[in-house]
């Protein structure tokens, strides 16, 4: 039993190092107006869980 919780809190500050991930940089565009087609576009973003996988959102309709 107690090599098991050995085993769970190992596991688990592991999780904790990779939570911890350093931001990323922004890409820079230049300044000027932008359009989106609403037939041809959709909004993509993803977000981080936990430090272990992604959850992915594409939104097709929207205003």
């Amino acid at each position: 039993m107690r090599s098991l919780a050995l085993i769970l809190a190992f596991a688990l500050s592991a999780c904790a190092v990779m939570a911890d991930e350093s931001p990323r940089t922004l890409l820079t565009l230049p300044a000027g107006q932008y359009r989106l087609e609403k037939e041809h576009g959709s909004l993509l973003f993803r977000v981080k869980h936990l430090g272990l996988s992604w959850y992915t959102v594409r939104l097709a309709s929207f205003d």
